[in-house]
C-alpha cells in the first residue's frame, strides 16, 4: 500500500512560512521548556496542556524497560512475524503512524501498518496484503473501550479464530498485544487476559 504524502503546489508557500514562523519563534525549544503559551494564554487551559506534556521524558522513563522489551522484539522475530498491525483511533494511531513516516526502514524489525478508519475498503486492504499468520495485531485504546477500536479486534480476532481454531480450544491471543491504560481500561479491552502481551505505559 502506497502511503507517499505529497503537498499541492498552491499549499507550499503557505507551508514554508509556517515552518519559518515556528523555527523563529523557537517553538522546539519552546515545548522542551514545558512553555504552555505556544498554545494557549488561558492559566486553566494551560495547566491541562502542562499535565499532557510527559511524553518529552518518555525515552528516559523507558530506561527500565528496554531489556524486556527487547527480549519480546526477538521473540517476535523469532516466531516469524515480519508485520504489525496496528487497530487505533485519534492518538492512538497517530503517534504511530508519524513514527512510521520519520524513520526509515531497516532490515530488522516488523513493518508496521496503521489501520484507523472503519471504511471497509480500507480494512479489506490490510485483509488483502497482509499475511495473518505473520502479522503481530496491536490493540492500541488508551480508554479500553473505543467503539472502532473494538470493531477492529473483533474482526481481527475472528479471522484469526478462522485461521487456528475457535478459542478457547486455540491460542488465538498469541498474535494480539494490547496498548492501553491500567486498571479499567486494560481490562474493557475483550479477551486481553489471552493476548501475548499487554503494556501498560505509565
Amino acid at each position: 500500500m502506497d502511503t507517499t504524502l505529497t503537498l499541492p503546489a498552491a499549499l507550499q508557500g503557505i507551508v514554508d512560512e509556517a515552518i519559518a514562523g515556528a523555527v523563529g519563534d523557537r517553538w522546539a525549544t519552546r515545548i522542551w521548556d514545558r512553555d504552555t503559551s505556544l498554545w494557549t494564554d488561558d492559566p486553566d487551559v494551560a495547566a491541562r496542556i502542562a499535565t499532557r506534556l510527559g511524553w518529552l521524558d518518555a525515552p528516559r522513563r523507558f530506561e527500565d524497560e528496554v531489556a524486556e522489551l527487547n527480549a519480546f522484539g526477538a521473540e517476535i522475530e523469532r516466531e516469524g512475524f515480519t508485520d504489525a498491525l496496528i487497530c487505533g483511533m485519534g492518538g492512538s494511531s497517530l503517534a504511530p503512524e508519524v513514527l512510521t513516516r520519520v524513520y526509515p526502514e531497516s532490515d530488522k524489525g516488523l513493518n508496521v501498518h496503521v489501520l484507523d478508519s472503519t471504511d471497509p475498503e480500507a480494512v479489506a486492504a490490510y485483509d488483502e496484503t497482509l499475511d495473518p499468520q505473520r502479522t503481530l495485531r496491536i490493540i492500541a485504546t488508551k480508554s479500553g473501550s473505543t467503539t472502532e477500536t473494538l470493531a477492529f479486534l473483533a474482526h481481527q480476532w475472528e479471522k484469526e479464530q478462522h485461521r487456528v481454531g475457535r478459542f478457547p480450544h486455540s491460542k488465538a491471543g498469541n498474535a494480539f498485544v494490547s496498548i492501553s491504560d491500567p486498571g479499567g481500561p486494560v481490562a474493557a479491552i475483550p479477551k486481553s487476559e489471552y493476548f501475548r502481551e499487554t503494556f501498560l505505559p505509565g
